[in-house]
C-alpha cells in the first residue's frame, strides 16, 4: 500500500497530489497490486479511527499489517535551494519496517517533479524484480500519463475521490473542469467526467468528452488507454461488442485489475442473460479487490435473475458490514426487499433515497415500483420531485428521461396525461428519452407521433449500434402494434430473443411480443411470452411490465376460453393492484372484463 507523501518544501501543492500520481504510475505494471482505497478506508474504520486520516509512515505498516497485505511504499520529497529530491522506499510491514527496496530522484524544478517521480517508480520497480522489457512496455511517463500540471492534477484527484466516494457524484464536475482547463490535454480528466455525466444520466453531455479523451488516449498509460478506450467505446459509440473486447484484452494484459472483469461482466447482466457467468466474473473480481464497491451489487443482481434471492441478500448484507452504501447496492437491496415482501428494508431504503440528491438517488426505482402496484400519482409525485431538482441544475437530459417513463406508464394505463408529460420531456431534451417517447406514443395510439420520433431517432447523428441493437427493435414493432400489423410487429422483435431477459431490457421486448402475438389471436404464443416475463421477476423486480404481464396473460387465457385460469389470472394482477389508484382507466377496464368473465 501507499502511505502520503512526507512533504517537507513547505508548498502545499504537493499534499495530496504525489501519492496519487505514484498510485497511477505504478498501476501501469502487471506485476503490482496496491490496496485499494475502500479496503484502506473500511481498515481504519476497524481501528476506530476516521476514514479520512492521513496515511504516515507507521499508520500505513499498520494497515499493511491488518490488511495482510505485504508492503508500503513510503514516500519524501524535500527542497534543497532550487531543486527537489524524492525518496521512494519499500518498507516490510511484516519485519517491522525493514526496507527491501530505495531510490532517489532530483528535479531541477517544479514543473519536473512528475519526471522525477516516474524516474524513481521505473527504478523501483526494477528493483523488486520485475524485467526491463515489462518496465518499458508498461512505462509511459506521468507527465504523459497525467499531465504535466500540478494543478490539474491536484484538481483532478480531489474530483475522482469525490466521484468514487463522495455522496454526490455531481459535486465532482467543477472540478475536473478545472483540471482541464488547467492542462486542455488531461486525457483522464476528460473520460473521467464523461463518466460521470453518463452515470448522472447526461450522454448527451458525456459523449464529447469521450472523444476527446479518446482522442489523446496516446498520451495515457497502456492500463489507463484501455480505460479510455472502453468508456469510449460503450458511452460513445454504443459499441457494446468491442467495448467487452476490449475487457477481456485488459484481463489477459492486467490479471489482477478488477475492473475489466467486473464491466464485462455488467455488461453480460445488462443485455446478454449470461448470468451464470457473470456472477462468476463478479465473484472473481471481488477476490482480486474484496472491497470494491461494484461488484457486490453486480453479484446479487445475477443471484436475483437465478431466482437466489436468499444468496443476493446475503452478498447485500456483507457489503453493507464492510461499509459499501453506495446508490447501486441500495437499488439492488431494495430489489431483495420487494421481491421477499419485507416492507421494512424497503421502506428504509426508501429513506435513505430521500436525503440523497436527484443524481444519486433511488428516485426512477421508487418511481417504477409505485408504477407496478398501479399507483401512478405516487410514480408521478417522485418523478416531479426529482425533476424539480434536476432542472434547475442543468441536468436536463436526465429530467427528460424520467418524464418519459411517466408518459409510458400513463400510455399503458390508459391515463390521458400521456401528451403532458410527453412534451414537458420533449422540451427538455431530445435523445435517450426519444425510444420511450415513442412506444409511449405508440401505447396511447398515437402512430403519427410515434412515427416522427422514431424518424428522429433514426436520422439522428448519434444512432449507435447499441441503439439499432435494443432500442429501435422496440419502437418499431409498438408502432407496428398501433397499426394492427402485428406480423410486422413480431418480426421486428425477432433478433431481440438473445436480450429479452436483459436486465437492461427491463422485460420490454417480451412484453411488446406478447400483446403481438395476442394481436394474432394467437393466445399460446402470447401466454408463453408473458408467463416467462411473471416467472423471471428477478430480472427486472420493479418493472411495472411484470404486472401487465399478468393481464396479459390472463387476456391470452380468455382467448383460449380457459376461464379458470384467466381467473387466476385476473386475481393475480387484483392482488398486485389492491392498492392501485381508484379511477385508472386500466383498472375500470380490468374490472369490467373480470366482471364479464365471470
Amino acid at each position: 500500500m501507499l502511505s502520503e507523501f512526507d512533504n517537507r518544501t513547505g508548498d502545499p501543492i504537493f499534499d495530496g497530489t504525489l501519492k496519487p500520481a505514484l498510485a497511477i504510475d505504478l498501476e501501469q505494471t502487471p506485476f503490482l497490486s496496491l490496496l485499494p482505497d475502500q479496503r484502506v478506508r473500511s481498515t481504519l474504520r476497524l481501528m476506530n479511527r476516521r476514514e479520512d486520516e492521513r496515511l504516515t509512515r507507521d499508520a500505513a505498516l499498520e494497515i499493511c499489517q491488518r490488511a495482510d497485505s505485504k508492503a508500503v511504499i513510503a514516500g519524501s520529497i524535500i527542497s534543497i535551494g532550487g531543486e527537489y529530491v524524492l525518496s521512494l522506499e519499500v518498507l516490510d510491514c511484516r519485519d517491522n519496517g525493514a526496507v527491501i527496496a530505495s531510490q532517489r530522484a532530483r528535479s531541477r524544478g517544479k514543473d519536473t517533479v512528475l519526471d522525477a517521480l516516474s524516474q524513481a517508480s521505473a527504478a523501483l520497480r526494477r528493483d523488486l524484480g520485475e524485467s526491463l522489457a515489462s518496465i518499458h512496455k508498461f512505462n509511459a511517463p506521468l507527465r504523459q500519463a497525467t499531465t504535466p500540471s500540478l494543478e490539474a492534477l491536484k484538481a483532478f484527484n480531489a474530483g475522482a475521490e469525490l466521484a468514487r466516494h463522495g455522496p454526490n457524484q455531481s459535486a465532482s464536475v467543477p472540478l475536473h473542469l478545472h483540471a482541464i482547463e488547467l492542462d486542455p490535454n488531461f486525457a483522464l480528466a476528460y473520460a473521467y467526467l464523461g463518466r460521470v455525466y453518463m452515470n448522472i444520466g447526461e450522454v448527451q453531455r458525456a459523449r464529447p468528452y469521450y472523444e476527446k479523451a479518446y482522442a489523446l488516449r496516446d498520451r495515457v498509460s497502456e492500463r489507463e488507454k484501455l480505460l479510455v478506450t472502453s468508456f469510449y467505446q460503450s458511452d460513445a459509440l454504443g459499441d457494446i461488442d468491442k467495448e467487452m473486447e476490449t475487457y477481456r484484452i485488459w484481463m489477459e494484459e492486467y490479471p489482477r485489475d478488477w475492473i475489466p472483469v467486473d464491466g464485462l461482466a455488467w455488461r453480460l447482466t445488462s443485455n446478454f442473460n449470461e448470468y451464470e457467468q457473470a456472477a462468476q466474473l463478479f465473484r472473481h473480481a471481488m477476490q482480486l479487490d474484496p472491497q470494491q464497491p461494484s461488484s457486490p451489487s453486480g453479484l446479487a443482481q445475477s443471484y436475483l435473475a437465478l431466482g437466489r434471492t436468499q444468496d443476493a441478500k446475503a452478498v447485500l448484507d456483507a457489503a453493507f458490514a464492510m461499509g459499501l452504501e453506495n446508490t447501486s447496492v441500495r437499488s439492488v437491496r431494495y430489489e431483495v426487499a420487494i421481491l421477499q415482501g419485507d416492507a421494512v428494508a424497503e421502506t428504509a431504503q426508501a429513506r435513505w433515497s430521500d436525503a440523497q440528491p436527484a443524481t444519486d438517488n433511488l428516485g426512477p426505482v421508487l418511481a417504477f415500483t409505485a408504477a407496478q402496484r398501479g399507483r401512478l400519482e405516487e410514480a408521478r409525485h417522485q418523478f416531479q420531485r426529482d425533476v424539480q431538482e434536476l432542472h434547475p441544475a442543468g441536468w436536463d437530459e436526465t429530467a427528460a428521461v424520467e418524464l418519459a417513463q411517466l408518459a409510458l406508464f400513463e400510455a399503458n394505463f390508459r391515463h390521458s396525461g400521456v401528451r403532458r408529460d410527453a412534451d414537458a420531456s420533449l422540451a427538455l431534451a431530445r435523445r435517450t428519452n426519444l425510444p420511450t417517447l415513442s412506444i409511449a406514443f405508440a401505447m396511447a395510439g398515437d402512430s403519427v407521433r410515434a412515427e416522427v420520433v422514431a424518424r428522429e431517432i433514426e436520422r439522428s447523428s448519434w444512432l449507435s449500434p447499441y441503439d439499432r441493437r435494443f432500442s429501435l427493435p422496440c419502437v418499431r414493432a409498438a408502432i407496428a402494434i398501433s397499426q394492427n400489423n402485428f406480423d410486422e410487429a413480431i418480426s421486428s422483435l425477432e433478433l431481440m430473443r438473445r436480450y429479452d431477459l436483459g436486465s437492461g431490457m427491463g422485460f420490454q421486448s417480451l412484453y411488446l411480443r406478447g400483446l403481438a402475438f395476442l394481436g394474432k389471436r394467437d393466445s399460446a404464443k402470447a401466454a408463453a411470452e408473458f408467463q416467462t416475463i411473471i416467472d423471471h421477476r428477478g430480472v427486472a423486480p420493479y418493472s411495472p411490465n411484470w404486472t401487465l404481464a399478468h393481464l396479459g396473460l390472463a387476456r391470452a387465457r380468455v382467448l383460449a376460453n380457459d376461464a379458470a385460469g384467466a381467473r387466476t389470472a385476473y386475481q393475480h394482477f387484483f392482488a398486485i393492484w389492491k392498492d392501485a389508484d381508484r379511477g385508472l382507466p386500466l383498472l375500470n377496464q380490468v374490472e369490467a372484463e373480470y366482471s364479464q368473465l365471470r
